[in-house]
């Protein structure tokens, strides 16, 4: 059977919009390329489905209220049409039609209810002290049932996983002592970046300077000005780091970026004497190839540090899921959501 992969709720939903973002596009084509197969746990099948209910209406509800402040200031508004709650309760099988890869659902067990019962009394990973993650432990369960069939991996955001909870120092030690066991491998990823570094792809020749610039271009009114607006001093870029990875489309390459700038005069909370420290910025995006620019941008975090690494309150903020950033009210180019050829 060919290698089996599967994603964690956060995954499906907030990182990768159902597949639809620019890292989603490039983990379905990397899916496809190297002919994996999606297992989707029926515990991971009912939480995607409760939360693309709830990010969905939490986003009507935004579009809802800024839509009155419009009719408010402007004494009318047009009509306008936002999905339902069955509408976002369906989107989910919908969106693995689209996708066209080969999927297949795992029913929960009585076994696998019993065992992850046990993962979390004892208090074993994805468990901790004080942190009891039942539904984790039927995900891990799930994982070692289909490793007798096939090489597993799992793409997750939960730290629960690893030695410590930090990612950086690997599987935690009571999983491995099972993964030695198994008769097929298992590879767990921290992120879905971390999983596409890992798959080999031929890129086509690209000048990541222009992709680079570009994104400053466009990021500079969100990420920098609202510093300068605090007094601080923009003083240029100091680093950067731009993945590209391969999506269905030919013209179109994701982006994941981190880029450093300089800043002088940052006053902290609290404090009256400017000091210097880096504005660090973390996001996703397009490149379009052929018209040589940018669409779908939307950033994960941007935060300002002091020169010893420590955040500098009330100038940034991490972003749980994204912020899009407008690039102009222009016709959209491309399309992730049609189906994969």
């Amino acid at each position: 059977m060919d290698d089996i992969i599967i994603l964690d709720t956060n995954v499906w939903v907030y990182s990768t919009k159902l597949m639809a973002s620019p890292l989603g596009a490039a983990l379905a084509s990397a899916i496809k390329r190297n002919s994996y197969v999606i297992a989707i746990p029926e515990v991971v099948n009912g939480e995607v489905q409760k939360h693309v209910v709830k990010h969905g209406l939490e986003a009507v509800e935004k579009i809802d209220d800024n839509y009155k402040i419009i009719e408010t200031l402007m004494g009318k508004r047009d009509d306008y049409k936002v999905p339902d709650e069955t509408s976002f309760k369906n989107r989910f099988s919908e969106r693995l039609s689209e996708l066209g890869l080969n999927c297949f659902s795992i029913p929960t067990t009585l076994s696998m209810y019993k065992n992850a019962l046990v993962r979390v009394i004892n208090g074993t990973p994805p468990n901790g002290m004080k942190n009891q993650q039942y539904k984790d432990s039927l995900i891990w369960e799930s994982i070692l049932f289909l490793s007798e069939k096939s090489d597993v991996h799992f793409i997750t955001e939960d730290k629960g996983f690893f030695k410590e909870t930090s990612p950086n120092r690997g599987i935690a030690q009571e999983l491995i002592s099972e993964l030695d066991s198994l008769k097929n491998k298992v590879y767990v990823y921290y992120q879905t970046k971390t999983f596409l570094d890992e798959i080999s792809q031929s890129l086509p020749p690209i000048n990541r300077e222009i992709i680079t610039s570009k994104i400053s271009e466009y990021i500079y009114p969100k990420v920098i000005e609202e510093i300068e607006k605090k007094g601080a001093f923009f003083e240029g870029m100091s680093g950067k780091k731009v993945a590209l990875y391969l999506t269905e489309n030919p013209s179109l390459i994701a982006v994941d970026f981190s880029i450093i700038y300089d800043l002088s005069n940052v006053i902290p909370l609290n404090e009256k004497t400017g000091i210097p420290a880096i504005r660090k910025v973390e996001g996703s995006c397009m490149w379009n190839i052929g018209s040589q620019d940018i669409e779908n941008l939307s950033l994960r975090s941007h935060k300002t540090y002091d020169t010893d690494g420590n955040e500098i309150p009330g100038f940034g903020h991490h972003i749980l899921g994204v912020s899009n950033i407008t690039i102009g009210r222009k016709t959209i180019k491309y399309k992730l959501k049609t189906p994969f050829k």
